[in-house]
């Protein structure tokens, strides 16, 4: 496959139609970059990324459970961050049948949480971890007595509501956000649970990126990633909760030395 193709691939998971992007260096003996977006977002988001990085990588990105073309569900258990890291790790399976690839996990805002869960699965798979404003579900969980967070949080609130969230989405929905709305809810379920867990440590190298102006997320503390992984590596930017695409060469550059010194 040349660099410079996109494919939108697609297949059957558990009974769902799943879609992911593939594109970059088949042949490539570097590990898979293993993109996952969040809220409102597609694997659009990662274009800048992608564009940098598919002259050296295979690059998978999946479009999120519910984004069309990916079906959507009314069972709320396949919105689980478990039921999204087996479908990842059946898109891996199908991308790359021997399973003898590392794989590197970039994650966004929703694709953090994913990202987190899928680390710990992958186990001696996993390469790398990179989270860009994107907190896990136990770091959310442990966040609910911080008024602060709770401030920019208040939108996690209104999502709960039943029908009133999809009437106000259905006038005022300009991002395309009623598709994420079983995960917000699913999260919420899932919240007691993540908060009394004890998850694995994360031993791979691991890079959190995180802007100083994010309206939604609060900066993180070291001591957050305390139980979380082991010795990351954080940097606060200049920006706001997109940071990878309002400054991309800069996210790009330490993304790639990161890499580079792993």
């Amino acid at each position: 496959m040349k660099s410079n193709q996109r494919l939108t691939r697609e297949k059957t998971i558990r009974g769902l139609k799943t879609a992911w992007i593939q594109c970059g260096q088949e042949q490539s003996e570097r590990p898979i970059l293993f993109f996952l977006h969040g809220c409102p977002d597609s694997p659009e988001t990662w274009e800048p990324q992608i564009t940098h990085f598919e002259k050296k990588f295979k690059i998978i990105v999946p479009f999120a459970r519910g984004l069309h073309p990916s079906a959507s569900t009314k069972d709320w258990r396949r919105y689980t961050l478990d039921a999204i890291a087996l479908d990842h790790l059946e898109i891996l399976r199908s991308t790359d049948p021997t399973g003898e690839k590392k794989i590197i996990l970039v994650g966004h805002d929703l694709g953090g949480p994913q990202a987190w869960r899928l680390a710990e699965l992958l186990k001696n798979r996993l390469a790398a971890l990179i989270l860009i404003n994107g907190p896990s579900l136990k770091q959310m969980a442990s966040r609910w007595n911080q008024p602060k967070q709770l401030l920019k949080s208040w939108y996690i609130a209104m999502f709960q509501i039943p029908i009133f969230a999809e009437i106000v989405l259905k006038f005022w929905d300009k991002k395309n956000v009623a598709p994420f709305l079983p995960h917000y809810r699913t999260a919420v379920k899932t919240l007691p649970k993540a908060l009394r867990s004890k998850p694995s440590l994360i031993q791979v190298p691991t890079l959190v990126l995180w802007s100083n102006q994010d309206p939604y997320l609060d900066i993180p503390s070291q001591n957050e990633f305390k139980e979380l992984v082991k010795n990351p590596v954080i940097r606060v930017l200049e920006g706001h909760h997109w940071i990878h695409r309002e400054d991309p060469v800069h996210v790009n550059r330490l993304i790639e030395n990161f890499l580079e010194d792993c």
